[in-house]
């Protein structure tokens, strides 16, 4: 489960590490090995060698490591940063999902990989901080995207439940072993949101020791 330690929620699960920062830490004194130039798609990147790690020049929203002592990261601020881990064949994937990542099915996707690529077993998905269905306020335009039990109506305004959309992703592979996310980001004041108008964003971080 997550707990919040040193200014980072965090997960540890045997050898795997992961910290979702805070306002409470300063961003310059966070590490990582290999990023993306993130552009809400369902691009993702394996990681099997040292040698062809991507570091923030190639787009896309996921990075699936089969390497060890590696931190991957991913920045959101509203959006959900999703973690996948295979525990037995030590391999993790870190994805960034909004409503397009959500549409493409980038999470379908990574499941697959870890599936079909990897022949994974008994897979662990985690979520971390993203907004939650009452705060995420959406346009009608999205009924195109997404069916409509998905949506509901409050006080006049329209919203939409991605949370719920992933989790059912999951349990169409039967994927149950599920850690959901701590807090939403618009209503945790020291989480950084888009939607409050903030700049700056949440650093995840994931990795394989």
């Amino acid at each position: 489960m997550w707990i919040f330690k040193d200014g980072y929620y965090k997960i540890e699960i045997e050898n795997v590490e992961i910290k979702v920062s805070t306002k409470l830490i300063d961003e310059n004194l966070i590490t990582y090995d290999t990023w993306l130039n993130q552009t809400h798609s369902d691009k993702i990147y394996i990681i099997e060698n040292i040698e062809n790690i991507p570091k923030g020049n190639l787009d896309g929203d996921g990075i699936i490591l089969k390497v060890k002592n590696l931190k991957a990261r991913v920045k959101t601020a509203d959006c959900y940063p999703v973690i996948i881990l295979d525990i037995k064949n030590q391999i993790g994937g870190i994805f960034h999902i909004g409503w397009r990542g959500s549409y493409l099915r980038i999470l379908e996707k990574a499941i697959k990989i870890f599936l079909n690529k990897f022949n994974s077993k008994n897979l662990i998905v985690i979520f971390g901080p993203g907004i939650c269905s009452n705060c995420y306020e959406v346009k009608e335009n999205l009924f195109s995207y997404f069916p409509r039990e998905y949506f509901k109506y409050k006080n006049g305004k329209l919203f939409l439940d991605l949370l719920t959309y992933n989790l059912d992703i999951l349990k169409s592979y039967g994927i149950n072993d599920i850690i959901l996310p701590f807090s939403c980001t618009y209503e945790n004041p020291i989480l950084y949101s888009y939607r409050r108008g903030e700049s700056s964003r949440i650093y995840t971080i994931l990795e394989i020791k």
